[in-house]
């Protein structure tokens, strides 16, 4: 009926199917012809299903330095499953602007929103706010957080003897003795199916570790370089474990990973007879290759036999946030609200790429499995922490005696920090503006009467705690306030009465001797006359309008009738330091800082300065060590790293649980198998990450190259084999000039290097190959130069990262991305320019995994496009100057 699909409420209790006839009207009574001739009453409802596509584009640019997140990367997670209209969800499900997303494409960057002609004004509203680019919001599923919740209060509450190791592994790591391993498992030389070739160099060793995993009590840990076989060791553990009539949970970071285990069981036929696998996850972000094991595909929804199919499943695959959804785990947590236990469905937990799970993301599956295998490399990318969820925490935090860190003693060790830092560390500015060296300034600092009582105790603490060097070094600080009966004096600051200031007492020229100065700010807004008694030298910070005070004009004539400099300079470096203090905060300080220290716990020397600060902002007089260390052994580690070689303590606490001190060597020696050799790419591409990243104290390498991989990895491609030089890996050396985070040049230079590939492997008639070009940056604004060259070369102007062009496929990350893949080619653009002879500041491309992950992606040639003496000469990283050291150069 005019393409419209029509739903009859039957007022007949008889089961019949009904024609409608042309006179019916929605909504009013109508007739309808049932399969039996009769006419029978009916009442017509239109079900009118209609779609609004939103396309989201990156277009800003960001200002962080961080890789891994775009912002509309959010609104594709799998937990995000509604669009709404304003931006708290109550105010938006009261107006009708609650959107439930139907599917995502995450190429095209495109979301579908089904809806019907209930909400159609609203699907207007919706479609103008994207006509006219204003904002829309996600509502992200706080389900995850739920459950974490609920599995930790499941272990406390009413743990099962199955969760015993779980529980073991959050206490004392000195007092528990872990159960022994047996690996002698009789299989049979005939029973391995996949690892079966005797000239793979780990052949014993993959099998070494199946026999550990088919014995171990409770864990066991395979660490393997990038291309190393861990893969075909997880598919061969599979098969032995199904064999043996085990179910098995499969999970990791990212729907890659998962795929890349079904795709290779699917090219095996091994699952055709043994094999039951189900896929859990959005149908949209699952390869096509094994989208036949999707549940939706496997069982249809509503379907009777919908717990009797997932029970006869024996391999249940999902990323982490995917598994959650599902049918057993959803129904366990709903009779959990009943207080029912949860009851362990599967004999193994696998996680693959597991340096990339956080132990908050493992507690969940791990509570449905009764024995817990982890795969990954701890060389390579940890788990991305958002700053923001750390800073949450930190804004909660509490002290050792659990009492709450408050707000305003956030805020004086702020202020306290801020101050100190440009106070002790001005001569950068005095450097950058040619100001005299003898200049040092001082500050006058207003703030409410409880962060002056939170200064009183922080400021002897902190001074107490230097060292005798760094005492000379401390400012003198002088608090004016009233909370005080008398004047105090002590060698880091004394406390002056307001009455002494109104008054005009003696102890008010103590002002005058001051370095920083913290006021009573209501008690400033009630006496005008003490906005006078600021000493004229003293630049006013955290105070609005202070321009158009009188104490700015008596700061200005005190310099200009000096000629000291342009007093310019200085307004410039106040209106600095009050946009940190209204943009910033404690725990924003303490939390990109704890990221940053972590990103660089493998790396010595250039972590200093970063300590340095945490120093100055963490409080001398209440103790955080607990909470501290709870952030930093919790939220930042993998749950791999975590057991295997525990967490570096910042922070002085008693506490050594396995999750922070990691399994005793003794235990962890005997779950444990490390896989030496690579079978990915070329020994010139290999070289440099098995010198730098991959050879222990003791000299012994991992990523050493297999016998075979130069044979296998031959080509005919000669544009880097020339009488400068010969190399699979080659640095061209390109003198670009940075804008942001993007470099044109670079850009430019890349499409060249791109276009000479495709243009041989398009006109190369012998082979029927498609081969894959990745394309690398750290930064975003450059990746999306590149994304606009790419859509022109391609024609192919909807795609977000993957293009064709012929026989090349071409795919388009930033580096934080591609962990868990791999390309024939790799093109790396660097960015990071420096204009002058010495390199620049590197931000975050100084974590070493970082570096890793990128040059070791390619099989066949790598090739790096950056400013050579830039990253040669710079101090950020070592690992970048010892690259430009050994790598082959292209002028």
């Amino acid at each position: 009926m005019n393409g419209r699909d029509f739903e009859i409420y039957r007022q007949s209790t008889e089961e019949k199917s009904y024609l409608c006839t042309n006179d019916v009207f929605p909504g009013n009574n109508s007739t309808a012809i049932g399969n039996d001739g009769q006419h029978y009453l009916c009442r017509i409802k239109i079900r009118e299903e209609q779609e609004l596509r939103i396309r989201l584009i990156d277009e800003e640019e960001e200002k962080g330095d961080i890789s891994d997140r775009s912002p509309i990367d959010y609104f594709f997670d799998d937990d995000v499953n509604d669009l709404l209209g304003e931006p708290k969800y109550h105010d938006a499900f009261q107006n009708g602007l609650v959107f439930p997303i139907k599917k995502k494409d995450t190429e095209k960057m495109i979301i579908t929103i089904k809806t019907n002609n209930r909400n159609y004004s609203a699907l207007k509203k919706l479609e103008a706010l994207a006509r006219r680019k204003n904002k829309i919001y996600l509502h992200r599923n706080l389900y995850q957080l739920k459950m974490q919740k609920w599995a930790i209060k499941q272990l406390i509450e009413s743990p099962l003897p199955e969760h015993k190791n779980i529980i073991r592994l959050s206490e004392n790591s000195d007092k528990i003795r872990w159960d022994s391993v047996n690996s002698k498992d009789d299989v049979d030389e005939k029973d391995w199916v996949i690892l079966n070739n005797p000239k793979f160099e780990d052949l014993e060793t993959q099998r070494e570790f199946v026999r550990i995993a088919l014995k171990t009590p409770d864990f066991a840990f395979l660490e393997g370089p990038p291309g190393s076989g861990k893969t075909t060791t997880i598919l061969e553990l599979i098969y032995q474990l199904i064999k043996r009539n085990k179910k098995i949970l499969l999970t990791g970071s990212t729907h890659v990973a998962i795929d890349n285990v079904l795709e290779r069981l699917k090219e095996k036929k091994i699952y055709m007879d043994k094999v039951l696998p189900i896929r859990i996850g959005d149908p949209f972000k699952i390869s096509k290759n094994i989208v036949e094991f999707q549940i939706d595909n496997v069982i249809p929804k509503n379907d009777e036999f919908e717990d009797l199919i997932l029970n006869a499943s024996n391999l249940v695959c999902g990323t982490m946030i995917g598994i959650l959804k599902h049918p057993l785990f959803q129904e366990t947590l709903s009779k959990n609200r009943k207080k029912k236990r949860v009851i362990p469905l599967y004999d193994y937990l696998i996680i693959d790429e597991s340096s990339k799970t956080t132990f908050q993301e493992f507690i969940i599956p791990a509570l449905f499995a009764k024995k817990w295998i982890l795969v990954g490399d701890i060389n390579q990318l940890s788990p991305y922490t958002e700053s923001s969820y750390l800073k949450k925490y930190l804004e909660k935090i509490k002290d050792n005696s659990l009492k709450n860190f408050s707000p305003n003693s956030q805020l004086a060790c702020y202020f306290l920090y801020l101050l100190l830092n440009y106070y002790l560390d001005f001569r950068h500015i005095r450097r950058n503006f040619k100001l005299p060296k003898k200049f040092q300034p001082k500050f006058c600092c207003p703030v409410n009467s409880r962060i002056i009582q939170v200064l009183i105790q922080e400021i002897p603490e902190r001074y107490n705690s230097l060292v005798e060097a760094d005492k000379n070094k401390f400012p003198l600080i002088g608090i004016v306030s009233k909370l005080i009966s008398k004047n105090h004096r002590t060698d880091s600051f004394f406390i002056i009465k307001i009455d002494d200031i109104l008054n005009n007492e003696p102890a008010s020229v103590l002002l005058n001797s001051c370095d920083l100065i913290f006021i009573d700010s209501e008690e400033l807004k009630k006496h005008n006359i003490l906005k006078e008694k600021i000493p004229a030298n003293f630049l006013v910070v955290n105070q609005l309008n202070w321009e158009k005070e009188q104490q700015h004009y008596r700061l200005n004539f005190f310099y200009e009738k000096r000629k000291k400099f342009n007093f310019d300079i200085i307004n410039k470096e106040i209106k600095i330091i009050n946009d940190d203090v209204r943009e910033k905060n404690w725990a924003n300080e303490i939390s990109w800082r704890l990221i940053r220290l972590y990103e660089l716990r493998n790396v010595s020397g250039h972590r200093k300065n970063y300590e340095d600060h945490l120093e100055y902002l963490i409080p001398k007089s209440i103790n955080l060590s607990n909470s501290m260390e709870n952030a930093t052994s919790i939220a930042l580690p993998s749950i791999l790293e975590s057991l295997q070689v525990g967490i570096q303590q910042k922070f002085r606490t008693n506490i050594k649980s396995v999750l922070k001190t990691g399994f005793p060597r003794s235990d962890f020696t005997v779950r444990h198998k490390k896989l030496l050799y690579q079978f990915r790419m070329h020994s010139d591409i290999s070289e440099f990450s098995r010198k730098e990243f991959y050879t222990d104290k003791n000299g012994i390498s991992a990523l050493r190259d297999s016998s075979a991989i130069d044979r296998v990895k031959k080509w005919t491609y000669q544009r880097y084999n020339n009488k400068s030089y010969k190399s699979r890996a080659v640095w061209i050396d390109v003198n670009g000039m940075q804008q942001g985070n993007k470099n044109p040049k670079e850009v430019m230079r890349l499409m060249t290097e791109l276009k000479a590939f495709v243009n041989w492997a398009n006109s190369t008639q012998s082979t029927k190959k498609v081969w894959e070009v990745a394309c690398l940056t750290y930064y975003r604004g450059q990746e999306r130069l590149i994304r606009d060259k790419l859509r022109v070369y391609s024609k192919q102007f909807n795609r977000f990262s993957h293009f064709k062009k012929g026989k090349v496929r071409i795919i388009l990350h930033t580096v934080d991305k591609i962990q868990g893949q791999e390309a024939d080619v790799v093109i790396l653009s660097l960015v990071r320019t420096s204009s002058t002879k010495w390199g620049g500041n590197f931000g975050f491309m100084d974590n070493p995994n970082r570096l890793n992950v990128a040059l070791t992606r390619a099989k066949y040639q790598l090739i790096i496009i950056g400013q050579l003496h830039n990253f040669k000469n710079q101090n950020s990283s070592i690992n970048f100057k010892n690259l430009t050291e050994t790598i082959s150069v292209e002028s």
